[in-house]
């Protein structure tokens, strides 16, 4: 080969200075075998053929270009899984004692096959790094794709079980150790797996520190998907929120959702708060307070759409209206048999004629009684209303007698509201009118008057109203409404409350003690210098985070979004970046971790004298192994181990070290 010529001289060195068995020195008793040449022979063979090589080396060998990088790149990519394979079928052939497959070529000249194929050129540290690179870009992709938004632990185990497998089926150039279990490949496989779970786990937390002093990991952990709900709480909880939002409330998505791992982690954030944030969050507060009032005077509004002193005047005036009718036809002979019943087990007396007795007995009532007709239907609201007594007077004794009280009274009232609409209208309207009130009371507040849905009033509220009666009766008032359309607005704003002031109420909770933290807390935790300053530092890290994280989850449009995303990343831009360089580096760093060995004399255990040891020693190791690598390329290393056997032993054991390393 035209690129090869330049290891001529070692062969025209070794024929020229070539010595028979008769030139041999007699043996002396401290060298286990004798030298072939004279001292000084032998002496000027070495020296010539290695430091030759190494000062012209680079002058004389041809440079590599980019194709050739590639082309050596790409065989090795492609070379190494096959040579860890047919060093299988070999190691295999071998413990069976059956003979090796003659399709197949051995390891051996396998190898020597990829080297020659490369051919002899010369590659300087960056094209080295490019080679190793395209050799490795199977292990390379297998890591970055399985790692990718993985936990930090995770990328660990990824490419410790990855950088195994790759560094085994690393291409080996020296032949001989390229067989199964040697050296090489054992000792770059447990390589491998090191620095791939070093390089990876180094370059995530080195992203995951830089995020952290941006604060680029505050936006990334909302909602965080390691503890992200089901999809289905995670598009309900952003409904909430824009729902929230529509009327004026922010709701964090912990607090949208109800997600007990979503709220722990929106309460971990903390730390010292800037001005602007403080700021931020009072006005939060006060502007969820203020929406959650307008809704329940909406709901209000809705309830009393006449407003509170018309509707009272309206009910007034239908019930004197419908007062001084009169009782006619079907419903006076309805109301005449009703009269007369009287349940089974008591007096003679009707119940209506025993109430009628209350009524006219008690100067207070029978004034009133006594001014409206015979069969009035003003005289039989008042007996209603004495029926109602009698049946809250039985429940507080503790006894069942409200049970025929209370059937005689509906059978009255269903009477009554078919002899008037006015009638029924005032009933109605009076219980829309009791039914505003009755929210009204529910969400009073401890002191004064006044409606604040803070977080006592706004439970207090859920609460009124967490049962199935109370609901109904809530219902009923709002059915007695004009229209259906407003019976709709009124239903929806109700149930909008009964979902969003809960939801107020512990978002007020968590706000409140973002802001004491900021506060009193901060102080009590820095008490003592030592926990001050780690306290200043852990805070200093992590308030660009807080703030970040703080301010995210008080955005709307954003939580709701983030919600709504089915594939969430995990990791920051960052990481991935510097997770993908580190598992780069650690495919082909093994590679340069010979070039700088020093005070290894591989030599040692070598038959040579100590005149040819002395004579080895002035070159260094790296030219050794470059010589041996640039003969396995060139072809003709069984010419040179033939012509100077001890000068091969040399050469392989430097170029065994380097690729066990």
């Amino acid at each position: 080969m035209a690129d090869q010529e330049h290891l001529d001289f070692i062969f025209d060195t070794l024929e020229a200075n070539k010595v028979t068995e008769s030139d041999q020195p007699v043996s002396q008793p401290d060298v286990a075998v004798q030298p072939i040449a004279s001292p000084d022979t032998k002496k000027r063979d070495v020296e010539y053929l290695f430091d030759t090589l190494e000062r012209n080396e680079a002058k004389e060998l041809t440079s590599a270009t980019f194709a050739d990088v590639a082309k050596s790149g790409g065989l090795r990519a492609i070379a190494g899984p096959a040579q860890a394979f047919l060093a299988l079928v070999e190691s295999s052939a071998e413990s069976a004692g059956n003979p090796y497959p003659e399709n197949l070529p051995t390891v051996e000249e396998f190898t020597q096959m990829i080297l020659q194929m490369e051919g002899n050129k010369d590659m300087g540290a960056g094209q080295r790094f490019v080679r190793d690179t395209i050799a490795n870009v199977i292990p390379i992709a297998l890591e970055i794709g399985l790692t990718r938004g993985a936990t930090i632990p995770q990328t660990i185990k990824v490419t410790g079980g990855v950088g195994l497998g790759a560094g085994y089926t690393q291409f080996v150039e020296d032949p001989t150790q390229a067989k199964t279990g040697s050296t090489a490949r054992m000792t770059n496989a447990a390589l491998s797996a090191l620095l791939g779970m070093l390089f990876a786990a180094g370059g995530s937390l080195a992203g995951r520190g830089i995020d952290y002093l941006r604060g680029a990991r505050g936006t990334r952990e909302s909602a965080n998907v390691d503890i992200r709900p089901d999809v289905q709480t995670r598009m309900e909880g952003a409904a909430t929120i824009e729902q929230a939002r529509d009327a004026g409330i922010v709701l964090t998505p912990g607090q949208a959702t109800g997600n007990r791992g979503l709220q722990t982690q929106e309460m971990s954030a903390g730390g010292r708060l800037s001005p602007q944030l403080i700021k931020d969050i009072s006005d939060t507060i006060a502007s969820n307070q203020k929406a959650a009032d307008s809704l329940i005077d909406d709901l209000y509004s809705v309830l009393l759409p006449e407003g509170k002193a018309t509707i009272h005047a309206n009910v007034s005036a239908l019930y004197e209206k419908s007062g001084k009718q009169l009782l006619r036809g079907d419903s006076l002979d309805a109301f005449n048999d009703l009269r007369s019943y009287s349940p089974r087990g008591t007096d003679k007396l009707s119940v209506i004629e025993k109430t009628i007795a209350n009524i006219t007995n008690n100067p207070a009532t029978n004034r009133a009684y006594a001014e409206l007709p015979e069969n009035s239907i003003g005289r039989a609201n008042l007996i209603v209303r004495n029926l109602q007594a009698q049946i809250n007077a039985a429940k507080e004794a503790g006894t069942t007698d409200f049970i025929p009280l209370k059937n005689i009274r509906e059978d009255l009232l269903k009477i009554l509201d078919e002899a008037s609409p006015e009638y029924a209208l005032a009933r109605q309207t009076s219980q829309r009118e009791k039914t505003a009130q009755e929210v009204i009371e529910a969400l009073r507040s401890d002191k004064g008057s006044a409606v604040v849905p803070y977080a006592n009033s706004a439970e207090r509220f859920v609460g009124a109203f967490d049962n199935v009666k109370a609901k109904e009766k809530l219902f009923e008032g709002i059915s007695n409404l004009p229209n259906k359309a407003m019976q709709a607005e009124a239903r929806a704003k109700f149930e909008l409350l009964m979902k969003l002031l809960p939801k107020v109420a512990s978002q007020q909770k968590f706000l409140e003690q973002r802001l004491a933290q900021s506060g009193e807390r901060i102080l009590q935790q820095r008490a003592s210098p030592e926990i001050g300053f780690l306290f200043s530092a852990l805070n200093a890290i992590n308030t660009n985070n807080d703030t970040n994280f703080l301010r995210f989850i008080l955005d709307p449009s954003k939580t709701s979004a983030r919600l709504r995303e089915l594939n969430l990343e995990r990791n920051t831009a960052s990481e991935e970046f510097l997770k993908k360089v580190g598992i780069v580096f650690s495919e082909i760093i093994n590679d340069y971790a010979t070039e700088n060995v020093t005070g290894m004399d591989f030599a040692e255990n070598l038959e040579l004298s100590g005149l040819d040891r002395q004579a080895m020693g002035r070159s260094t190791d790296s030219a050794k192994a470059k010589a041996y690598r640039n003969l396995l390329q060139s072809g003709r290393l069984d010419e040179f181990m033939a012509k100077n056997p001890e000068a091969y032993k040399i050469l392989r054991n430097a170029g065994k070290a380097q690729a066990i390393v």
